[in-house]
């Protein structure tokens, strides 16, 4: 079994389309892929259903009988229904989580079609991403400067606003007072204040799923949200960016590394009870990279929960769990793969496979999706800062000379 840890598991039922009736088992979450796998009931004979993340098209919450909660996974046209789960919401949140990350770091991948690759493809895709990766920050800067244009006009549009009222005051002053002057000694000069890079803090953000746990074993639902972490500490926020619970770093005594998708973050307070968090989040190693030289001392690495690991009387070569079977229960299966492998060594001797050249094309689409769009973008700037220099050079502010001695 390439897999011996599942993310995590929950009991529930499947509902079987052919016989039209429900099937209890357990759902497990690994990393590329969920498995549903039924009890021992002879009269069931149901195999282990297996979807893999990159297959999945939808999961959305319903409902069976408009009472019991159950959840739907599309695979293309086909629905899949589970149902009887203990926490219907959690289990939505960790299978979504898994689900879209996945696919986000599999399409950002070079080679992520690793199966049949030549040399040659392997080049012109890494050239190909290459050039993509080029565009998108060229795209994001483009928009920045968008939004710094955007910034600029309205704050002429203000300084415009605000030099019609000054002028009005001006008036009102002259028709009670007269002139009058200012001097430059009156006006309070201040020191300019210079900002490096040094100064400005670094703040990192990682998608992932977190839970208030207590020491007897309770728990409440898992939600997805964001991991902020700086030199403040620990930042646990939902989805619509609110505060949830800050770590400083001198208040967090430990933190528990479970297994390589969770962690307890633990806060230990005299007379207080603890505050632990449950952290699970697919970029969990590259968060430990981060939080390794703010908190080395206090990470521990503790062997993974029971329920994630294999029985030790297992036979993997028995098993129901159909994660990678490599044993062949006939001859035939035994042909079968080896033809497979003589496909794949001829596919290696190709200069470039189909997949590649689909790889290919669908880059090339995207860069030109990316082009137009920065085109598009390219004009609106311009016109835009053809309308701010027309603003600056031709100004009528109206507002008379104030002498200054």
């Amino acid at each position: 079994m390439a897999a011996e840890f599942s993310i995590q598991h929950w009991e529930a039922s499947y509902y079987h389309t052919p016989k039209r009736k429900w099937v209890y088992g357990t759902l497990h979450v690994y990393p590329n892929f969920i498995i549903f796998i039924s009890n021992p009931d002879p009269k069931q004979a149901l195999k282990d259903l297996k979807i893999s993340f990159n297959s999945m098209t939808e999961i959305r919450k319903a409902t069976t009988g408009l009472i019991y909660s159950a959840l739907i996974i599309s695979v293309g046209r086909t629905q899949h229904w589970m149902s009887s789960l203990s926490n219907r919401d959690s289990a939505f949140n960790v299978i979504d989580h898994f689900w879209r990350e996945t696919l986000i770091l599999t399409s950002k991948k070079p080679g992520s079609h690793s199966s049949g690759q030549t040399r040659l493809g392997k080049e012109l895709l890494k050239v190909a991403y290459d050039s993509e990766n080029t565009l998108q920050g060229a795209a994001v800067l483009l928009q920045k400067q968008g939004e710094q244009l955007d910034h600029a006009a309205g704050t002429m549009m203000d300084l415009h606003n605000d030099l019609d009222v000054v002028d009005n005051i001006l008036v009102g002053l002259e028709s009670w007072l007269g002139k009058w002057s200012t001097k430059m000694s009156d006006v309070p000069m201040e020191e300019p204040v210079m900002i490096d890079k040094n100064n400005i803090p670094q703040v990192l953000e990682f998608p992932m799923l977190y839970r208030r746990v207590d020491r007897k074993g309770g728990s409440i639902k898992q939600n997805q949200g964001l991991l902020r972490i700086s030199r403040d500490g620990l930042y646990v926020l939902d989805t619509k960016q609110r505060l949830e619970q800050h770590f400083m770093q001198r208040d967090i005594s430990s933190i528990s590394v479970l297994t390589p998708w969770e962690m307890n973050v633990t806060s230990c307070m005299i007379g207080m009870p603890d505050l632990i968090y449950s952290i699970m989040s697919v970029k969990l190693i590259n968060i430990l990279k981060v939080l390794e030289p703010m908190f080395h001392r206090k990470i521990q690495y503790e062997e993974p929960p029971v329920h994630c690991m294999l029985p030790a009387d297992t036979d993997t070569s028995k098993s129901k769990d159909v994660i990678e079977e490599k044993t062949f229960s006939s001859p035939l299966e035994e042909l079968c793969a080896q033809d497979q492998a003589q496909s794949q060594i001829h596919q290696s001797s190709q200069v470039v496979t189909e997949a590649e050249v689909q790889e290919l094309d669908q880059v090339i689409a995207n860069m030109k999706s990316m082009a137009l769009d920065i085109g598009k973008e390219q004009g609106e700037q311009t016109k835009k800062i053809d309308a701010l220099t027309e603003r600056w050079t031709l100004p009528t502010f109206g507002c008379r000379k104030i002498r200054v001695e």
